[in-house]
């Protein structure tokens, strides 16, 4: 996944967040580091780790990719950062984020009540909670907030609103936001598959920037991205935003 000229940093977390490897290019420190994981605890601070990995790349040069291959379950506990942040940071650092979900069935077992959401108490047709916030409360837009879910508006309102809290496919959310893919890895022999498809598309990418008008004014400014090749699939973050001076 590194490639013959990159370099890995290497984080773990449960209820904390560590710093097993500073930043390497050292492939046999790498694998070794990884090859010695040990079991943490039941806490996953899943957000924290994430702003951790996004405070490391900014510090690194400008003219590298940046990119954060997070593997964990899609749940967090006890994180002091919101997904949000993270988020609107990342964008901003130009920071991709790969993600390779593990099993969702433990995840939403051991997830406290504000992450795995309690089952429904209103009767079929009603609304037993608060709308998306900017939409009116619809069967269709409850449907997308909490079931079949429209991760690109989720991902830009979780970037627009940082104080908010994502309940919904974290993982998936992230790397919709900064561009990057999401990978379920459910079974054994699919995280290979994932790990090996996200380090395929590390190396074989190439770069494209822009300067944008009116690149200062505050709020939050829309990207797209489009080509003429047909049978092509343009991937690319929705957008970035920017706070007030």
């Amino acid at each position: 996944m590194v490639g013959p000229s990159g370099e890995a940093a290497i984080l773990s977390y449960d209820g904390s967040v560590n710093t097993l490897l500073p930043f390497s290019t050292d492939n046999d420190k790498i694998e070794k580091t990884i090859a010695n994981l040990k079991p943490g605890n039941s806490s996953a601070r899943l957000y924290d780790a994430l702003a951790s990995a996004v405070g490391l790349l900014r510090g690194r040069a400008s003219g590298q990719r940046r990119a954060i291959v997070v593997v964990g379950e899609a749940s967090d506990s006890g994180s002091e950062q919101r997904l949000g942040r993270v988020l609107r940071d990342a964008q901003l650092a130009n920071i991709v984020i790969y993600s390779v979900g593990l099993s969702p069935t433990s995840a939403g077992l051991r997830a406290p009540d504000s992450q795995a959401g309690p089952a429904s108490a209103t009767p079929p047709g009603t609304f037993g909670g608060p709308p998306m916030p900017g939409t009116a409360q619809t069967p269709t837009s409850q449907q997308q907030y909490g079931g079949n879910i429209d991760l690109l508006g989720l991902s830009e309102w979780a970037v627009r609103n940082v104080k908010a809290v994502v309940k919904d496919r974290p993982l998936e959310v992230a790397a919709t936001a900064t561009g990057g893919t999401y990978q379920p890895a459910f079974r054994e022999g699919k995280f290979d598959n994932a790990i090996d498809a996200i380090g395929g598309e590390l190396n074989s990418q190439y770069m494209l920037s822009y300067h944008p008008t009116g690149a200062e004014n505050p709020g939050y400014h829309t990207i797209k991205v489009t080509v003429n090749r047909p049978g092509v699939k343009v991937r690319t973050r929705p957008g970035y935003y920017l706070e007030a001076k």
